[in-house]
């Protein structure tokens, strides 16, 4: 529970500075460039930051609080949590292969 609420906490720190810098430099940015040259520039940064989410941010769909844990604890676990999703992927294909080839044979 310490965890989530450190991510929770994490989350509205980050969302409400982001709400702070784009409110205080908005109308400076549409003075300065033209207004599609200001919602570009806040696009290329919404960008920037959907790839640094996608490559630095591991996957834990499906995967218990244990598991997630042991990730966090191989730095950021990016290619830790790819191993253990494949590894999830094929323990479940084998045990559905496994069961689906029992009742064939019966």
């Amino acid at each position: 529970m310490e965890v989530r609420a450190m991510g929770t906490m994490m989350l509205t720190m980050t969302c409400w500075g982001s709400n702070v810098i784009v409110a205080s430099t908005f109308l400076t940015q549409m003075e300065n460039t033209t207004p599609s040259g200001a919602f570009g520039f806040y696009a290329a940064i919404c960008i920037l930051g959907w790839v640094a989410v996608y490559f630095c941010y591991p996957e834990v769909k499906g995967m218990t609080l244990e598991d997630i844990r042991e990730i966090f604890n191989h730095g950021f676990g990016v290619k830790y949590a790819r191993q253990l999703q494949k590894q999830a992927k094929l323990e479940g294909k084998t045990a559905r292969n496994g069961s689906f080839g029992e009742k064939a044979s019966l």
